[in-house]
Parts: C-alpha cells; sequence; structure tokens
C-alpha cells in the first residue's frame, strides 16, 4: 500500500493538472473532487478529516505552483 504522503502527492498533481485545464479551457468539466480524495484518504489512513483536506490543499497548492513555473 502507497503511504499517506505519496498518495497527497500523486493526487495534489492530478488535481492541479486539471485546474490548469480548466483555467485554459472553461468547458473542461474536473472529474477528481478534493473534499471527497480527502474524505476517502482520511478514512484510509486513520487522519483526522481537516488534517486530510489541509494536507490536500498544501500538495495542489505546491504542484500547481510548480507546473505554473515550468511553462
Amino acid at each position: 500500500m502507497k503511504s499517506y504522503e505519496k498518495q497527497l502527492e500523486e493526487f495534489g498533481k492530478e488535481i492541479a493538472d486539471e485546474v490548469l485545464t480548466k483555467e485554459k479551457d472553461y468547458k473542461y468539466e474536473a472529474s477528481l473532487d478534493r473534499y471527497q480524495i480527502a474524505r476517502s484518504l482520511a478514512s484510509i489512513y486513520s487522519q483526522d478529516l481537516r488534517k486530510a483536506t489541509e494536507d490536500l490543499d498544501r500538495s495542489i497548492n505546491r504542484s500547481l505552483s510548480r507546473m505554473r513555473s515550468q511553462n
């Protein structure tokens, strides 16, 4: 099983990618729900939901920063 941190990193990248796609194409419909993902991670890894949501948000923001700086 993947670690909590690794899962956060992977989902953060995926959600960040969707955010950037949505910025380029306003008709794009995002398929990933950050709250549902955080809820699942909290359940799987016995984390507090608030902590999982904050951790996921940080991961998304880091990924967005990296992706934007590369373009």
